[in-house]
């Protein structure tokens, strides 16, 4: 299963939040004139000058990366407290409130409404939603990157392709698969050429719709290729990076300097030849609170967080997890993460931990075996799930594996452990549950979804016209245990609240195969079969 999902990181947060908002008419092209040292330090957008609309799309992104939450009343008629910003679709819907009223909608012509050139339209928000946070987490990778611990276990990545694109670069097409040393910049800033259409820094994303991105490389292989000898240590550039942009915005021609001041007036300072940014800080704009009756709850409530998941299993008995607060259901029995001995290091072990805490804080299980979470050096682009076959011809599970490449690690974790409860704790006897019967009422919601409905059509239509690896890829889709590792990994983001699943279920319902997960209407009836199958199994309360 593929998703896109950005990283938690702290710096990132701090890198939108440390951006000074810039009001222009300047388009995409004039802006990309602007030296590097001054775009990367700007918050702004092409076109639209409204200094209080910046500031307010920033306010929203930060409470997005740093999953600012508030306090509302839920259905019930209880406070409880949610997510600000918890997905693309949400963010999207506030920038355009306030976008439509503040008028920026009558600025652009009736035959460009709807389009990129109208800021109220959902195009334009979700591209400015996508770049933005992109932009974010990847430096917040390529910072920790530059930890000297990483650096030396993590020395060197891969350029790899995410995406198709209609118009890929003809350098990213010559360089694809390619891996060069972290600390490689000149390699790095020529795959992010402002030349071609790139942002004039060494981390993603590699320009508009580049469909390019990076995937960690260790040093072992980083060694096999000849990057590094085996007692070479690798010294951060973060530096000389810092030193390339301050060099940007000092000893400016005199040409450059009155284009610059044309353009931003009292917003940038020139002394002495070097240009920075003073922004002009809009009149606050007082966040409107909803008016009696409180709004419903969006998602489902944060709850306080699970125990700290341990790197080896704990030895029995196990106590149960306690309730969480304010939650519709509380997790029962052992925790689920118990169950997996992760064996992952950097960003991945983060991304398994992440998810594992979130399923923690849905439901419990039965006594599991445990299972190793490691690696997938393989040709996988996501994950798996292995078995083995016991002295009796049973199944039983193996290992959950983890590939660097995949685009959204947590619920791709989520996914593999839906495939381990499936076999290990719904199952019986080394039968999946898939199989026995257990997950029948789950199954059969699946099967009446819209989402289901459409598979099956494109998989007629493909065997209609012989066009036998849609069909397969169709089977594959419609077989009970993905239909179920689907539709657990979906329950989990739905249930747990988590920003990071949100974001990336509202991402693939807007993009490729959208028919792969389910509307959040379309899947109500599974998600409460699920709950019903759980509370059966004595997993919640």
């Amino acid at each position: 299963m593929e998703f896109v999902t950005p990283m938690p990181y702290g710096e990132a947060i701090s890198k939108l939040g440390s951006r000074s908002v810039i009001g222009s008419k300047l388009a995409s092209r004039e802006w990309s004139g602007v030296p590097t040292a001054l775009r990367e330090r700007a918050f702004f957008s092409a076109k639209v000058e409204d200094l209080r609309f910046l500031q307010r799309t920033r306010d929203l992104l930060t409470d997005f990366l740093s999953k600012a939450t508030e306090s509302v009343i839920g259905q019930d008629g209880k406070p409880t407290t949610v997510l600000k910003v918890g997905s693309r679709a949400a963010f999207v819907d506030q920038a355009r409130a306030f976008a439509i009223e503040a008028g920026l909608g009558d600025l652009v012509p009736d035959e460009q409404r709807g389009g990129l050139q109208d800021i109220t339209s959902e195009t334009r928000l979700g591209l400015i939603f996508d770049v933005q946070t992109l932009a974010a987490y990847s430096y917040g990778a390529w910072k920790q990157g530059m930890d000297p611990d990483e650096l030396n276990e993590f020395p060197a990545q891969r350029f790899i392709r995410e995406m198709d694109v209609t118009k890929p670069r003809i350098i990213h097409q010559q360089n694809e698969g390619v891996v060069r040393l972290k600390t490689d910049l000149p390699f790095w800033l020529g795959m992010n050429s402002a030349l071609i259409g790139g942002f004039g820094v060494p981390w993603g994303p590699w320009g508009f719709n580049s469909g390019m991105g990076v995937e960690d490389v260790d040093r072992d292989e980083a060694e096999s290729q000849g990057l590094l000898g085996p007692n070479d240590m690798v010294r951060p550039v973060e530096m000389d990076f810092n030193a390339r942009l301050q060099a940007g915005v000092s000893g400016l021609d005199q040409d450059l300097q009155d284009r610059l001041k044309e353009a931003f007036g009292d917003q940038i300072e020139i002394t002495n030849g070097m240009a920075k940014w003073r922004g002009q800080e809009p009149a606050p704009t007082p966040r409107v609170q909803p008016a009696p009756p409180p709004r419903p709850a969006p998602v489902a409530p944060t709850p306080t967080p699970a125990p700290a998941l341990p790197t080896t299993p704990t030895p029995a008995p196990i106590p149960p997890i306690p309730a969480i607060p304010g939650a519709k259901q509380a997790p029962a029995g052992p925790a689920v993460s118990l169950g997996v001995d992760v064996k992952l290091r950097g960003p991945l072990r983060r991304a398994a931990t992440d998810a594992l805490e979130a399923i923690d804080r849905v439901h419990g299980d039965g006594v599991l075996p445990t299972i190793p979470l490691a690696r997938d050096s393989g040709s996988s682009s996501n994950g798996s799930f292995a078995f083995a076959v016991g002295p009796k011809g049973n199944m039983v599970p193996a290992e959950i594996r983890l590939s660097a490449r995949a685009r959204a690690p947590r619920m791709t974790v989520a996914h593999e452990m839906g495939h381990f409860l499936d076999l290990a704790a719904l199952g019986k006897d080394g039968i999946w549950g898939t199989k026995s019967g257990v997950l029948d009422k789950v199954l059969g919601s699946v099967r009446n979804s819209a989402a289901h409905g459409r598979i099956t059509a494109l998989l007629r239509m493909a065997r209609a016209d012989r066009a036998y690896e849609h069909a397969r890829h169709f089977e594959y889709l419609l077989a009970p245990a993905e239909l179920w590792a689907r539709a657990y990994a979906q329950f989990i983001a739905q249930e747990s609240g988590d920003a990071m699943m949100l974001a990336d279920l509202d991402w693939w319902k807007h993009s490729g195969e959208d028919f792969r997960q389910w509307t959040t209407e379309d899947f109500a009836p599974i998600r409460d079969a699920i709950r019903e199958l759980f509370q059966e199994k004595g997993w919640t309360r």
